[in-house]
């Protein structure tokens, strides 16, 4: 309703175009049009972070769709809309995102990088708010699984960080947290702790 009324030529509407695409893709799994028509403006304007998250919104699109490879470019093209740019939620969204991506196409060493970058960043933000200890669990998560993935048991440790840091947050990443871990524990053959961890 807001957007009806919203005069096209406002700096504000890239923003409001951002919040309900956002909101669609949250409620419905929707809202690509609005996203590229908020990036495009958000970039006209110098907003680069929003327009970056914008860029990693389509690329969850593309990736629940099963159209990976598009994931991948969304994802890389809003890592490298923020070069450049100093540390930031943003980046760290994007970053992390980005690990996801090369984990799914089993580009395990790019994971592990982008994914410790991403792990990073966040530490050194310092900040504890939710979404940037989110983050966080999701990129040790990545890092973790590429590195068992790869052949590397070490990666079992970061996945553990990542269940630690969901338990203490309390967020419904939990499940997914406990899901890398058993994954890993299958492929690594410990198969006793992964049916603990299962049930």
């Amino acid at each position: 309703a807001a957007l009806e009324l919203w005069p096209p030529s406002d700096p504000e509407r890239p923003r409001l175009l951002f919040r309900l695409g956002r909101a669609r893709l949250n409620a419905e799994e929707t809202g690509e049009d609005l996203l590229v028509e908020a990036r495009d403006g958000l970039l006209g304007q110098g907003d680069r972070e929003t327009a970056a998250e914008a860029e990693a919104l389509l690329g969850f699109i593309a990736w629940s769709r099963g159209q990976g490879q598009q994931a991948l470019e969304h994802d890389r093209h809003a890592v490298a809309v923020l070069e450049g740019a100093g540390p930031s939620r943003a980046k760290v969204h994007v970053l992390a995102n980005l690990a996801g991506s090369l984990l799914e196409r089993g580009e395990y060493d790019e994971a592990i990088r982008v994914g410790q970058q991403a792990v990073a960043m966040a530490d050194d933000l310092g900040l504890k708010e939710l979404h940037l200890e989110e983050l966080r669990a999701y990129g040790f998560m990545y890092v973790g699984l590429a590195r068992v993935s790869s052949g590397d048991p070490g990666g079992v440790a970061d996945l553990e960080h990542a269940v630690a840091i969901c338990v203490r947050t309390n967020t419904p990443n939990t499940a997914v947290a406990y899901s890398y871990l058993v994954e890993a524990l299958f492929g690594l053959g410990d198969l006793a702790r992964a049916l603990e961890l299962y049930s």
